[in-house]
């Protein structure tokens, strides 16, 4: 079984993710901040590029956690 290093969000996800930094308040320095993640990589991850693995699924878990809570 062959695992992806580094990945990047679909088109759905994208929105889905950006939906839920904007109705949270959040911006990409509060979210790097939380994740103690560089900007940097907050800010590939939202605007489609390839991100690790790691950086992928720390941001998804935090915005679906943000998500969740301000439905």
């Amino acid at each position: 079984m062959v695992v992806a290093l580094m990945l990047r969000a679909s088109s759905e996800v994208l929105v889905i993710a950006k939906d839920a930094l904007t109705r949270s308040g959040y911006d990409t320095l509060q979210l790097a901040n939380d994740l103690g993640i560089a900007v940097q990589l907050v800010e590939n991850f939202l605007n489609g590029e390839i991100v690790d693995r790691n950086t992928y699924n720390l941001v998804c878990t935090k915005l679906n956690s943000l998500q969740s809570k301000f439905s």
